[in-house]
């Protein structure tokens, strides 16, 4: 009996140890994460944030770290600090961490901050014909007013909306300003080339005006018509010419006036606009003999020869009261190179003894300069005139030459005319450019400069026909196709 109520005791003693050992061995609770706070309280996406605390996982695994519901990348990890990154799509919200099954959310709120716009323009570089536009648009500048400037502008000029207008060759900076942020657009502003001449349409010579190389037809009626001269004012190109026997003046393609009325033959040569008023030189026939005349405004002016024997008027400036006007009058047995102010005869430019003509005429406000040609030994020589003295001769007299068209930049004269078939330019007397004939006559017959560059527009024989020629410096350029018959005889570049 005693060995049973031992045994009884030792099993029971057993039971107790046990239980008081399974109770010692069970895991502790592992305690909650918790914020303290963070640093700093605002930042961009990509902002580097440290993050306070305690409980934290001690592995980034055993952390999950978001802002408002978007998980952010964990950089650092300790128990008591996270290191995190602002990710992309986080807004303004609180903070959580997640460590061990339990979240811990901050009690102050992270501020995302927006990118500050940036501002921007829709090109940086533009390019345009001279009184075109184009509108700059500008993005970024959150509602604010734009402030808008230009470099130049004489070349480029800008609006409070951004719309550039081209306003003279050559380049200018377009700058868009908003607080401290500025963003600029280069624009490049190319002349436009007006060349004045005709083109066949198979059946009569029809007067064309080519812009920038594209014909632009004028209205004209059935007969042969031609443009001799050009004046371009803003956006407005006046042309002076001929349809059939009437001398015209033509006004962005359309007939201004009609200076004769058909009885005579007739013809203007040249065109100048003074103000509001179009003054035309050219001739008409009257009893048998042509007529120098000039005209203002549709109106004949006055004769600027008597009509006893023939006279061409061939180029007309205007300055103020001043009329100035070249070209050439016989003397009954050959033609005499004349320059005209207010109908009197201001220089006699040859002696009568060679026939001479003047074609065309520059007074740059103080000299006049002329250019034609004049017969020596038996042949045609290219000439230039300053008022009345001769100034050089353009050519050797070994071909025969011509100096048709001069003008004037600063201190330099330029002159475009013919030695033999080949077209040349001159500058200050001596050869600039002498472009290649191809074996044909071509002639070069009108010539214009702008900001260093020299224009010259003519004509050359190609297969049967005559094709329109721009030159830029030493650069040819065909204009017509060589279908139709087409000649230029003027040409503006502005």
């Amino acid at each position: 009996m005693k060995k049973v109520l031992l045994q009884a005791s030792l099993a029971f003693s057993i039971f107790i140890v046990a239980l008081a050992c399974s109770k010692d061995d069970a895991p502790a609770p592992i305690p909650a994460p918790s914020i303290t706070n963070f640093t700093p309280s605002s930042g961009k996406v990509g902002t580097n944030v440290t993050i306070n605390g305690k409980n934290f996982g001690n592995t980034k695994t055993n952390n999950t770290v978001k802002f408002g519901n978007i998980a952010a990348e964990i950089t650092t990890v300790s128990t008591t600090k996270l290191v995190v990154t602002v990710p992309v799509g986080a807004i303004t919200g609180k903070i959580s961490v997640t460590a061990n099954g339990d979240t811990a959310i901050s009690t102050s709120t992270f501020t995302v901050e927006e990118d500050a716009p940036v501002l921007a323009l829709n090109k940086t570089a533009l390019e345009l014909y001279t009184l075109d536009n184009e509108i700059l648009v500008a993005s970024g500048n959150g509602g604010a007013t734009i402030n808008w400037t230009s470099s130049n502008p004489e070349v480029a000029m800008v609006d409070a909306n951004g719309k550039v207008t081209a306003m003279g060759a050559g380049n200018a900076t377009i700058t868009a300003t908003v607080g401290s942020q500025s963003v600029n657009a280069v624009a490049t502003i190319v002349p436009n080339v007006y060349i004045g001449g005709y083109e066949s349409n198979g059946t009569n010579n029809v007067a064309a005006i080519w812009k920038n190389g594209t014909k632009q037809g004028l209205s004209t009626s059935s007969d042969n018509s031609q443009v001799n001269s050009l004046f371009v004012v803003g956006a407005d190109t006046y042309a002076a010419g001929n349809d059939g026997n009437v001398a015209m003046v033509w006004k962005n393609g359309e007939e201004l006036y009609q200076l004769t009325n058909g009885a005579n033959g007739a013809r203007a040569n040249g065109i100048f606009v003074e103000g509001s008023d179009v003054y035309a030189v050219g001739e008409e026939s009257v009893d048998g003999f042509f007529v120098a005349k000039v005209w203002k405004n549709g109106n004949l002016l006055k004769n600027v020869t008597n009509g006893v024997t023939n006279a061409y008027g061939k180029s007309i400036h205007v300055d103020g009261i001043d009329i100035y006007v070249a070209g050439h009058e016989s003397n009954g047995e050959l033609n005499e190179a004349r320059v005209w102010k207010n109908f009197q005869v201001l220089h006699d430019l040859s002696d009568g003894s060679n026939p001479a003509e003047a074609y065309s005429m520059v007074w740059d406000g103080t000299d006049v300069y002329t250019v034609g040609t004049e017969i020596k030994v038996g042949k045609f020589v290219a000439q230039i005139w300053k008022n009345n003295v001769l100034a050089k001769e353009l050519t050797d007299g070994s071909n025969n030459g011509y100096a048709q068209s001069v003008f004037v930049d600063g201190d330099n004269v330029f002159v475009a005319g013919n030695d033999g078939i080949a077209p040349k330019i001159w500058k200050n007397g001596e050869v600039l450019y002498q472009h290649p004939d191809g074996g044909n006559y071509t002639e070069a017959n009108a010539i214009h400069t702008n900001i260093g560059n020299v224009y010259a527009s003519g004509f050359a024989a190609l297969g049967g026909k005559n094709v329109v020629k721009l030159w830029k410096n030493d650069e040819e350029m065909t204009i017509t196709d060589g279908s139709q018959d087409a000649k230029s005889f003027d040409l503006i570049v502005q």
